[in-house]
């Protein structure tokens, strides 16, 4: 409520010149009711949105241990590949040299999904773009096909115009 007080700018509601002190009419009530809905819908749609992050979260997580998972491997398969000692393959896959780089692995992480997070916001966007272009798009092609149909009716009445004139010309011949 303290944010709206500030957004109408006036005195706080709770003042000697609020509408406490008159009787409320069926517009002011109509109008208190509006905004309670409306606050209402806000609140749940903030809830949604936190539900969808939460699961867009996840999914980023899941996404990026797959990536882990594969790069490991491609690099222990690199090093078969390369024909190099077995040491090479016990210092990387070893515990020593995962441990000290654990805590760098989790702000990368962090970093990744808001990453993530920014692009979804942004294929949004574009998505919505694409819908629209291909929108215009389909009725210009709709344009189109009826220009063409109409071009090809036309032609045809020219054609046939022009047998009849040959006919009545032979007629008259």
């Amino acid at each position: 409520m303290q944010v709206e007080e500030g957004q109408e700018g006036g005195p706080p509601r709770e003042g000697p010149s609020s509408s406490k002190s008159k009787p409320q009419t069926k517009k002011e009530r109509r109008q208190q009711q509006q905004q309670q809905q409306q606050e209402q819908q806000q609140q749940q749609q903030q809830q949604r949105q936190k539900k969808q992050n939460k699961q867009q979260h996840r999914n980023s997580k899941q996404n990026n241990k797959r990536k882990r998972q594969k790069q490991q491997g491609d690099t222990a398969a690199a090093d078969i590949d390369g024909g190099g000692p077995p040491k090479k393959q016990r210092v990387q896959g070893g515990p020593p040299t995962q441990d000290p780089g654990s805590g760098d692995t989790e702000q990368q992480q962090q970093q990744q999904q808001q990453q993530q997070q920014k692009h979804k916001k942004h294929q949004k966007q574009q998505q919505q773009q694409q819908h629209k272009q291909h929108k215009k798009q389909q009725q210009h092609k709709k344009q189109q096909q009826q220009q063409k149909q109409q071009q090809q009716k036309q032609q045809q009445q020219k054609q046939q115009q022009q047998q009849q004139q040959q006919k009545k010309k032979k007629e008259t011949n």
